[in-house]
């Protein structure tokens, strides 16, 4: 069991595609138009991506500052093999950040065209949090470092207990949702 792709409605889809693609390196897989005529795009990899669709009601923004103190979406996360590298691309963009240190790795939080939290994480040599195991080694050693990479395995950053490793996934980048 594997996350495909995570669903965000977007006020503006070349704007957010734009966002993804040059700030992630992620590819545009596909780009149409849904059966009920919404506008849309897949940004990712071969094997995951998030789906951007444009928002027909452009009233609306990601609701209430997020919280841990009630229930709903917080933020989706990025493992990245350079953080450096990308709190420059940030600021090329003049996109805010705010660094947070706790461990394991090294963590930076900034927010997409539409408001929607993102955490990018550099964890050091041996930190990850993902646990070892054949699988994982065996992806590990055949790994793309490229930072479009992302990886199915992250969910368990959710803790649900669950293996997600697959040798068919490239490592790089992970993305998981809190």
């Amino acid at each position: 069991m594997f996350i495909e792709h995570v669903n965000l409605t977007v006020e503006n889809l070349e704007t957010s595609i734009d966002f993804y693609t040059h700030l992630f390196g992620f590819s545009v897989r596909w780009r149409g138009t849904t059966s009920d005529g919404k506008a849309a795009a897949h940004v990712g990899d071969d094997h995951n991506y998030l789906a951007l669709f444009q928002a027909r009601d452009l009233t609306g923004h990601p609701s209430e500052p997020k919280s841990y103190d009630r229930v709903g979406f917080n933020h989706f996360g990025f493992v990245v093999d350079d953080l450096d590298a990308l709190k420059e691309r940030l600021a090329t963009r003049n996109i805010q950040i705010t660094e947070q240190q706790y461990n394991p790795g090294r963590h930076v939080y900034f927010m997409d065209p539409d408001g929607i939290e993102i955490e990018a994480v550099q964890y050091a040599q041996g930190e990850s949090p993902i646990p070892e195991s054949k699988e994982n080694s065996k992806v590990q050693d055949q790994s793309d470092k490229s930072a479009g990479t992302i990886i199915a395995r992250s969910i368990n950053a959710l803790r649900l207990g669950l293996d997600f490793s697959a040798p068919t996934f490239d490592e790089g980048m992970i993305i998981s949702i809190h």
